[in-house]
């Protein structure tokens, strides 16, 4: 209720303390309102639940080793997180230093066949050239065959006609 002596008690009436109410009541007529309204508070005030807890005496030194091994705690923490660090970096850089000579690696087999290519096609021009000394040296031939050939054909028709001209002689005679 809206009291003074509600609003004195507030203190005592909760926290760490077990709270009893009393209340008091008249068997008076006159008073009837006023019991029916401080029974009707008093039914209130049983329906409040306190929880007592038992106040502790607070030992300073394990409290003071308690905050200093909290402190702690955070520098181990942070050790084991650096010593993590430390292992993912030399990860790292032996990953970095694979990776590095695998394009070591790369580029020498990309330099070897650019190397072997050039040779390659460096022997195909050299064939293409043999090729073409060949078919030249061939088609000389083939000229040179078909002009013996003519003369050939031409000192035969020669002989043939000296012969008939020699038989026609040789008839004459």
């Amino acid at each position: 209720r809206d009291s003074k002596l509600t609003r004195l008690l507030q203190e005592s009436l909760g926290g760490n303390a077990k709270t009893s109410l009393v209340l008091a009541a008249a068997d008076a007529r006159e008073h009837a309102e006023e019991t029916q309204s401080t029974m009707q508070f008093g039914s209130r005030a049983m329906c409040v639940e306190t929880n007592a807890v038992v106040n502790e005496q607070i030992d300073y030194k394990a409290l003071n080793s308690e905050v200093l091994s909290e402190l702690e705690r955070p520098d181990r923490k942070s050790e084991s997180l650096q010593a993590a660090i430390q292992a993912k970096d030399k990860e790292m850089a032996m990953l970095q230093d694979t990776m590095r000579q695998e394009k070591q690696r790369n580029q020498a087999i990309v330099q070897a066949l650019e190397l072997e290519k050039q040779e390659l096609d460096e022997m195909r021009r050299q064939e293409a050239k043999q090729l073409e000394l060949m078919l030249e040296e061939k088609q000389q031939e083939i000229e040179r065959h078909q002009s013996d050939l003519q003369s050939s054909v031409v000192e035969l028709q020669n002989r043939d006609k000296e012969i008939s001209d020699r038989e026609a002689r040789l008839e004459e005679l």
